[in-house]
């Protein structure tokens, strides 16, 4: 997060002189990386511990729809399941596997 803000042109910022301002330049940024909203809400995560533990917790919104960030979606519609042909299987192997008697 640091550094991220110093590539933005943020100098000189101490552990206690993040404001919303920063979050709202750091969202923004994330967003143009293209990250995924899981990363993004993880990264949120960690400014609302630090902001926690730096005592600004009004810095930091508590809603991260205030920020734009969407909830995450677990569910796709497409199956990555894999279909083999009967030859396809036939030319696996396991290496563990035990011959059984005849």
């Amino acid at each position: 997060m640091a550094n991220q803000l110093h590539e933005l042109g943020y100098r000189g910022m101490t552990a206690r002189s993040l404001k919303p301002k920063h979050i709202e330049v750091l969202v923004k940024h994330w967003f143009g990386q293209e990250l995924s909203i899981g990363t993004i809400k993880n990264r949120m995560a960690v400014i609302h511990w630090w902001a926690h533990k730096a005592d600004k917790q009004k810095v930091v919104v508590r809603s991260n729809e205030h920020y734009g960030i969407p909830d995450r979606r677990f569910v796709t519609n497409e199956s990555k399941a894999k279909t083999l042909t009967q030859a396809q299987l036939n030319k696996t192997r396991d290496e563990y596997e035990t011959p059984y008697p005849e």
